[in-house]
This record gives C-alpha cells, sequence and structure tokens, in this order.
C-alpha cells in the first residue's frame, strides 16, 4: 500500500540478509526548473542499499550517501513530469518513489555585454534564449540615438558630439518579462581608451587597439640626488596602485621615501590622447633628479623607420612621429620645459615605448606636466599643420625674443666681390683686382678699410650701433647662398 513516499510491506529473508520492509524517499514531490537540483533522501534502507531509476530518463541523478541528487537539464523547453525509484537491493520488492515536476524557466544570455563604438561604427549583438522552442528576441533603444536592426546589429550615429552611451534591450519574445540590456559607449574622436591599475588597458583608434601594455609599474625608474651628484638609476618598490575609468596612481618607495604619480587620461581631439600627470616627492630631505614614466607606449602590426622620425622632443623637434604603414603617430609635451621631457623609441615587435620624464622634483615638492599621443591615416600633412598646438607651445615656452633696447640701424660691409678676382686676389677682397694679397700692404690696406667705415659710421647725423661684415671668407667660389657674416 503506498503512503504518500512510503511503501509497507511484510517481507522475510533467509540466511544472514537483513530484510527491508519500508522505505522512505522524503521529499515525495517537488518542483524545479531549469538547472536546479533536489536533494533525494531515503531512510529505512538498510546495510545493502538501493538502485534509483530516473523515468523518463532526463536529467542526471547522482547517488550520495543516503540519497541521490537529482540535477534538471537546462535544455528543458516544457513542462515534464519525472518519476524517480529507489529499490531496495536487499528486498527488491521493497520500492519508494518521489514525483518532480519540472517546469522550464525561460532565460536569456546576449553577448557582448558591452561596446565601444565611434561614429557611424556598428556591433552585432547576439541573443541566446534557453527554456522556451520560441528563441525570438525583439531589439530596443532606449532612445532615438543611432538604430538597431531586427537582427540584433547597432548602428551608431555619425553625429556623435560627445562621449554618450546608449543601451540596447534584448526582450525574450517566449516570456516578455525576461530581457537583457547592454550599455554601447559612442565616442566622438575616433579614439576611445579603458584604463588598468598600471595605466592604460586599450587604445582604440578606428577599431584598432594601439596600446602597449607596460609591464612595469606606472614609475619605471628614477635617480635620487645625493652629495655627489645624481645616483644609480632604481626601480621604484612597494608598489600599491588603483585606478577608476579615467585614472591611474601609483604610490611607490625609493629607499624610504614616498613617492606618488597620478596620470589622468582624456580625449581633446580627433584620434587624441592626451596624459596628465601629477607626481609629488614626499620626501623630507631628498630630491628625485630624474624619474622616468611609463604610459602612451604604441605596439604596431609595421614599423616604417624610413618615413619615422624618433628620438627626443626638444626645441628643434617639437613633435616626434613614427608612421606603420596605413597610419602614423606622433607624441609631444603640452609643458614644455627643462624638468619635462619625452622620446620616442622604438624596439622588437613593433612597438614604441613613447618615454616621459621629469627632473629635479625638490623634497615635498608636487609637480604637473602633460604628454599627448595622436594618430593619422593621413602620411603626408606637415607636422605644424597636423599638431600646430606643439610648435605653439614650444614658442610660448621659448619665445624668440632679443633684448635690444638700442634700435638705431645696423651697418652692412661687404668686404668682397666675385666680380673683382685675379691671380694675386682670388677672392676679390676689397674689390681690387690689383691687389696681391700675399704682401705686406695687404693687412694695411684692410685696417685701412675698417677706419674709413669707423669714420663713415662717426660722420652720419644717426650712428649706427654696430656693423656686420659679410663675405670674411672672399668670393673665390659662385654658390646659391653668400659666405658668412
Amino acid at each position: 500500500m503506498w503512503l504518500g513516499g512510503l511503501i509497507v510491506l511484510g517481507v522475510s529473508c533467509p540466511g544472514n540478509v537483513t530484510a527491508v520492509t519500508t522505505l522512505t524517499v522524503s521529499p515525495a514531490t517537488a518542483t524545479l526548473t531549469n538547472y536546479q537540483s533536489a536533494t533525494l533522501t531515503v531512510s529505512d534502507v538498510g546495510p545493502q542499499g538501493v538502485q534509483w531509476t530516473v523515468t523518463p530518463p532526463i536529467g542526471t541523478l547522482v547517488p550520495i550517501s543516503g540519497g541521490a541528487v537529482f540535477t534538471v537539464p537546462g535544455t528543458l523547453t516544457s513542462n515534464q513530469t519525472v518519476e524517480i525509484m529507489a529499490t531496495s537491493n536487499a528486498s527488491p520488492s521493497v520500492m519508494a518513489k518521489a514525483i518532480l515536476l519540472l517546469v522550464p524557466t525561460v532565460s536569456m544570455l546576449v553577448t557582448p555585454a558591452s561596446a565601444d563604438l565611434i561614429s557611424d561604427g556598428q556591433q552585432a549583438l547576439t541573443a541566446t534564449v534557453s527554456g522556451s522552442t520560441n528563441t525570438g528576441v525583439s531589439w530596443t533603444l532606449d532612445r532615438p540615438f543611432g538604430t538597431i536592426s531586427s537582427s540584433g546589429v547597432y548602428k551608431a550615429p555619425s553625429n556623435i558630439t560627445a562621449d554618450t552611451t546608449v543601451t540596447v534591450k534584448a526582450i525574450a519574445q517566449a516570456n516578455t518579462t525576461v530581457n537583457r540590456t547592454v550599455p554601447i559607449r559612442l565616442h566622438p574622436n575616433g579614439i576611445y581608451f579603458r584604463t588598468q591599475a598600471n595605466g592604460l588597458q586599450s587604445v582604440v583608434y578606428e577599431g584598432t587597439d594601439y596600446n602597449h601594455i607596460y609591464e612595469e609599474n606606472l614609475m619605471t625608474g628614477l635617480r635620487m640626488q645625493t652629495s655627489a651628484g645624481p645616483g644609480d638609476w632604481i626601480p621604484p618598490t612597494h608598489c600599491s596602485r588603483s585606478f577608476n575609468s579615467t585614472t591611474a596612481t601609483s604610490s611607490c618607495y625609493a629607499g624610504s621615501d614616498l613617492l606618488q604619480l597620478q596620470v589622468s587620461y582624456s580625449v581633446p581631439s580627433y584620434g587624441t590622447l592626451r596624459a596628465d600627470v601629477q607626481f609629488t616627492n614626499r620626501s623630507a630631505t631628498n630630491t628625485v633628479a630624474d624619474l622616468l614614466i611609463s604610459t602612451l607606449g604604441v605596439s604596431m602590426a609595421q614599423y616604417d623607420a624610413a618615413h619615422s622620425n624618433i628620438g627626443n622632443v626638444d626645441g628643434a623637434n617639437p613633435v616626434r612621429y613614427v608612421s606603420y604603414g596605413s597610419g602614423r603617430f606622433a607624441v609631444w609635451t603640452n609643458t614644455p620645459g627643462p624638468n619635462v621631457s619625452i622620446a620616442i623609441f622604438c624596439g622588437w615587435s613593433f612597438v614604441c615605448k613613447n618615454q616621459e620624464g621629469l627632473s629635479n622634483i625638490g623634497p615635498g615638492q608636487t609637480v604637473s606636466a602633460s604628454f599627448s599621443l595622436r594618430f593619422s591615416k593621413e602620411l603626408k600633412l606637415e607636422m605644424i599643420k597636423w599638431v600646430p598646438e606643439a610648435y605653439a607651445q614650444y614658442a610660448q615656452a621659448y619665445p624668440s625674443i632679443v633684448n635690444w633696447p638700442d634700435r638705431r640701424p645696423i651697418m652692412a660691409w661687404f668686404i668682397s666681390d666675385h666680380g673683382h678676382q685675379s691671380v694675386t686676389n682670388p677672392r676679390g677682397y676689397l674689390w681690387d683686382g690689383n691687389l696681391d694679397v700675399k704682401q705686406p700692404n695687404f693687412q694695411s690696406k684692410v685696417l685701412a678699410q675698417a677706419q674709413g667705415i669707423v669714420t663713415t659710421i662717426k660722420s652720419r647725423p644717426v650712428q649706427p650701433q654696430g656693423i656686420i661684415i659679410w663675405d670674411l671668407e672672399g668670393q673665390e667660389f659662385i654658390h646659391a647662398t653668400t659666405y658668412v657674416g
């Protein structure tokens, strides 16, 4: 006779086999959904144990001590009743069962979970529905900015003017209460970045990630000032790091001196990434002679050395740049000065470690500097037109101003002439073909001419403040430019 999950039978067993008269499975009934599990326990089983069966054979049943664990398959798409039977090995006529009602739950997975796009970019989203034979999905946007197709392809608009986010929602048609959202981050300037604890995780320009992830800390190396001058280069130690969406911070030690560096990233214009650096020397007594900072490194598919200009950024080269076949990038400092530096060094695997540097940071001093990295597909544009701000910043830092309060005219004297050459005066000095430059009177004539110039200067109503003497090397040879003065 069945009493719920209990069967009561009279059983006699010969020999030394222990008779089992009752079995109990608990719980006797249960309702489960996709991927859920139920632990079934058996009582009065006896030392010989039980045999388990599942009808129909779906899901998984794993025997454990004192019972078994049943797990519903994730592919369940319709209601299903499952009977789980426990049969005594000692008394096969003694059985107990549990009845499980399996009810599918509609669930959905959408990939990718998020995306970044620039103007006119697009991203295909994939939605996988389980728990129903109806796997259809409806797609919507939280606002009319861009478009989403019926197959889940989002197309960004062409007029993105500022960083913004559009949310795409996927709704399961089998159960409209089941939905997933995907944030699409939109960027106006053709470039975007992601940070990590050691600086930048990615720098994506027009769909390609060009970032080189430094293995070192943000502070790569430094030299402390000693009484004998700058000490040896050493790596910072005992570093702690943190970051958010735009900033990476590193605190390290040089011996017992605490050093703190913060780098904040931004995108000020198309294809341009800017790194604003703030460094604090927390030492009470020691000066940081030099500090190397590792960020803004670039990794490329190829390196065109013939059309690159690498090395230190300085007044003669306010911008350094590298070509990589399909485009090029440039680096410069927005804060040029004697204690701020940046240089491009390119090595193996087409990696350029664009090395920033600070110097002469006194005890307790905080200094700030700014560096920029710019990409372009334009390979022939002049530097001054491509990166005009770098030249303007250097011109402001090092203005071409001469301290010249005396504005009187300057006189010029051309000491030789090509039209008065001769065998004895091949360079045409003093415009006299009869002059013999090997004779002693050459010196006296030159001195007399100089005195004549001085007399002329003094005789003028407004006396010139000085004189420039041209063609000091004579005019023996004709060439495109004049001789030095």
